[in-house]
């Protein structure tokens, strides 16, 4: 380890964030905090949730008027205030409050303080319901506050109501567009373990064995750590963590026995689904292994087949009238048509106005589709978006069930169900399966994958965006899209090649 990270680690107190690391792996915790360097750079869509998330709080924060602020980045100085403002034993509001005890330090978003050293807690989370992290974390902050010497009376967490309906006029009022749930007791049964977690967490820290730990399926719960690639440098190949279906008994049980890669698994043993049967056979074989009932639908496919990419907008707070939060609102498709004859046609659609997407789009990918022998999509929750635009596009309800009731095919479903190769290393991901399949999807400029392709929609929404650049990110949204469903078509012929059984 070098020495100059480890020296300015060893300076960093136990924060909500290392305390969340921690909780996911021990491994990534130990390099948080020993080798920070190694943590890359967030993403754009990570910055943008940190925003929306910095910008919810400052919302949140308006139902509550009188607050003062605790905004400085000294954390010192921030316990200092907040404990002079809650021992003057009268009502206060307080945002951003800072507590320590014993090397830990957290934030609370708002704090009602009362007469008797009582407080009231609120924690904003930009989700649309509460989570067992989002009940943790307030477990920890619970656990600092009270070891400061207040009680804890309510905690509570407000997070965006999935029911809110935006009417397009202004920003959304706050009493609805939050909802309040108290997790007082929910948050006081993890007490006890969070005190556990904070003594093996100082372990972890103190061992350098720590960073040589396996990785696992925690690699990726809640979401992927963000030392994966890091970790997955270093492992042998087929490691367990690649393993479909993997559960945390089977993963013990094989760690127990030394097994730690796909190849030292038996395919015989009981216990194992399908699917992981069919990676064994995929890695020992070290082709392409397809079920019989994948070649008959491939044999039955109708043509002309329409192999359709659908890129979504995903705002955190709803901009257009008759839109959620966190709703997933399509802006454009990219279609490749694959003939009976071979002959691939492509078609596309990109709606360039600054109003809603939505019922143009509805209405040109319905006239594309119609005469369509097989629809194919790639995930995306397909059916259930094209039901949620029932309810959004009235007017064009007509358009709407062409779409539902078109013969189509989720492509990403069926090689779950039938279809494996070693090179998905574990992954149905359309860029992992098109990889594998030797056909990697080119790099689009500016735009990695759909999250940057919703942030990049957005910018092209923005008033404030140059008329040039708004070309440039149409250009490569476009470019993005074709080359989504170009892979979608790429996978079907793999499959269409494979001989028959």
């Amino acid at each position: 380890m070098p020495k100059s990270e480890s020296k300015a680690a060893s300076s960093r107190p136990l924060d909500k964030a290392l305390f969340a690391a921690g909780a996911q792996c021990a491994k990534r915790l130990y390099l948080e905090y020993h080798r920070p360097k190694l943590v890359p750079a967030p993403s754009e869509n990570q910055e943008n949730l940190a925003e929306v998330g910095r910008e919810l709080v400052e919302m949140a924060c308006k139902a509550f008027p009188k607050g003062e602020a605790m905004d400085t980045a000294d954390f010192a100085a921030a316990t200092r205030r907040t404990k002079e403002i809650l021992e003057q034993a009268k009502p206060v509001v307080l945002f951003h409050a800072a507590f320590g005890h014993e090397g830990v330090e957290v934030r609370a978003d708002i704090v009602l303080g009362g007469t008797d050293k009582s407080v009231m807690l609120y924690e904003v989370k930009s989700g649309t319901k509460v989570k067992p992290r989002h009940v943790q974390d307030v477990a920890l902050q619970i656990h600092v506050i009270e070891a400061c010497g207040y009680k804890v009376r309510t905690a509570s967490v407000l997070h965006l109501n999935p029911g809110f309906v935006h009417d397009g006029k202004g920003a959304p009022p706050v009493q609805q567009l939050f909802k309040s749930v108290d997790i007082t007791e929910r948050a006081r049964r993890h007490l006890e373990r969070v005190r556990d977690q904070l003594g093996n967490f100082r372990a972890v820290l103190a061992d350098r064995g720590s960073e040589d730990l396996p990785m696992g399926t925690w690699c990726h719960m809640p979401f992927r750590c963000v030392f994966y690639a890091h970790c997955r440098e270093q492992a042998p190949e087929h490691p367990l963590v690649e393993m479909p279906d993997l559960t945390r008994s089977q993963e013990s049980r094989w760690h127990e026995a030394g097994i730690e890669t796909m190849t030292r698994v038996d395919p015989q043993q009981p216990g194992l689904t399908l699917l992981q049967r069919r990676a064994l056979k995929a890695i020992e074989t070290g082709g392409l292994v397809v079920e019989d009932f994948v070649r008959a639908e491939m044999a039955e496919l109708e043509h002309p087949v329409h192999l359709i990419h659908i890129g979504y907008l995903i705002d955190v707070l709803p901009r257009f009238a008759r839109s959620r939060p966190w709703q997933a609102i399509p802006f454009q498709w990219s279609s490749h048509v694959l003939h009976a004859d071979g002959k691939v046609e492509h078609r596309m659609y990109f709606h360039a106005e600054r109003e809603d997407p939505r019922p143009a789009l509805v209405r040109a990918l319905s006239d594309h589709v119609r005469g369509a022998g097989t629809v194919v999509v790639y995930g995306g929750q397909f059916e259930d978006r094209m039901r949620e635009l029932l309810e959004d596009v009235p007017e064009h309800k007509a358009d709407v069930r062409l779409l539902l009731n078109a013969p189509y095919i989720d492509l990403q479903r069926l090689l779950r169900a039938g279809v494996y190769h070693p090179g998905f290393r574990g992954s149905f991901q359309l860029a992992d399966v098109a990889a594998g399949l030797g056909a990697p999807i080119a790099p689009t400029e500016d735009i990695a994958d759909v999250d940057a392709a919703s942030l990049a929609y957005a910018r092209y929404l923005n008033t404030r965006t140059r008329a040039n650049t708004r070309e440039r990110l149409k250009a490569g949204l476009e470019a993005f899209a074709k080359a989504q469903s170009q892979a979608s078509l790429a996978i079907l012929r793999a499959l269409l090649a494979v001989p028959a059984g």
